[in-house]
Parts: structure tokens; C-alpha cells; sequence
């Protein structure tokens, strides 16, 4: 027993309450090792490509904050692993941050890693690929498998480009939500309130703004 009780005791939860931070090396390649922090930041000066995280565990949350080098916006690119990063923009100027958040899950080939959550220091909002809506038609269901987190989210839409014969001539707006990973934006008589067709031979573009706040 006195063998059992001797020297000091470890716990390893409480070591992991505040999570320890690394700098990261910037390059065309950047990598993390998932046993050295939990909190990864790395400052880039070009479109560089975050690889695939090495000696992580299932269900441990990393969190990589990219800031923008001078000269910024840089895009990185993301190691198919990472799930959920094809919504976020880092179109942000120098200076700007954002924070990402992944958890960890184990699957048949290894890891993947999750986006649960992301922000950014301009303004706090992710753009969404655009959306397109070819008339006739009110709604479009084209941005699937989006992360859980921007369910509940509000989203602004706002309008790109029309090619063709318009809209309506009622005023008409667009509205879009996140629900069960799919985004839906639909167009509204601003009127009524009731939905509004876009007329055939019409395509509609959409910009489409999560607010991540």
C-alpha cells in the first residue's frame, strides 16, 4: 500500500484546463503536432496548406488561430481531414484573426477533425459558397454538409449577380437558413411576404454571410 500512495499524484484533467499554446512555422506546408498544445497559432504570409495534425486523440479539441500576414488576405488550404472549413473565409486584411476550433474523432482511416466553431476578429462573419438559383423556382438547396454550429446561426443573403429576364416586378428580397447542415434561401415578396418564383430563363446569384457571433 505504501508503495501505491508514494511520491505526488497527477492529474492529468487538471493539466488540461488551460490548454498550452504553440507558434507555429509558417511555410508552404504548415504542421501540427497535437501531443506538444491544444492551441496552434501561426501567422501567414501566403496561401499556404495547414496539414493533417500528427499524435492526436479522439476527442480532443484543437484550436488553430490564423492571423494574416502583411500583405493579407492569404487563404490556406486544408488537408481533406479537415471537415467543415469549405464555409470559411479568410478573405480578412493583415492583422486580422481568425479562430477555429476542431474536434478530433477517430473514423476508419485515422482522424478527422470537425470545424465546431470558428470567428473572426472583422466583423465576425463567414462567407458561404455562393448560391444559385436558376428560375422558376423560389429556392435552392445547394450548400449542403455545413457544420452543426452554423444551424443556429443568422444568415444574410444579398444579391450577386441576375442573368435574364428579372425577378418579379414586385419588390422581392432573399432569406436564407441553416437547419440539419443545409442551407435554404428562398425569395420573398417583400409585399405579401409570401414567396416569390424566380421567372424562368432567370439566374439568380447569391452572396450568402453566416454571422458567427
Amino acid at each position: 500500500m505504501s508503495d501505491f500512495i508514494a511520491g505526488p499524484i497527477t492529474d492529468p484533467l487538471t493539466q488540461r484546463l488551460t490548454p498550452a499554446s504553440t507558434t507555429l512555422v509558417d511555410g508552404a506546408s504548415i504542421n501540427l503536432d497535437a501531443s506538444v498544445a491544444d492551441v496552434f497559432v501561426v501567422t501567414i504570409n501566403g496561401n499556404h496548406t495547414i496539414e493533417a495534425p500528427t499524435n492526436s486523440k479522439g476527442g480532443q479539441l484543437l484550436t488553430l488561430v490564423v492571423k494574416q500576414g502583411g500583405g493579407g488576405a492569404f487563404t490556406p488550404s486544408f488537408d481533406a481531414v479537415y471537415k467543415g472549413v469549405e464555409g470559411v473565409s479568410f478573405a480578412q486584411p493583415a492583422g486580422a484573426v481568425t479562430v477555429l476550433q476542431f474536434l478530433c474523432q477517430p473514423v476508419t482511416s485515422g482522424f478527422e477533425y470537425s470545424l465546431v466553431s470558428c470567428s473572426t476578429s472583422a466583423g465576425g462573419l463567414a462567407s458561404l459558397p455562393q448560391v444559385s438559383i436558376v428560375g422558376p423556382a423560389s429556392s435552392d438547396n445547394s450548400v449542403t454538409g455545413l457544420p452543426a454550429v452554423f444551424n443556429s446561426k443568422k444568415v444574410f443573403v444579398t444579391i450577386d449577380s441576375i442573368v435574364g429576364v428579372g425577378i418579379s416586378a414586385d419588390p422581392v428580397c432573399f432569406s436564407g437558413q441553416i437547419a440539419g447542415g443545409t442551407l435554404t434561401v428562398a425569395c420573398f415578396n417583400t409585399t405579401t411576404g409570401a414567396l416569390e418564383p424566380v421567372a424562368a430563363g432567370c439566374t439568380v446569384t447569391l452572396n450568402v454571410l453566416v454571422d458567427l457571433r
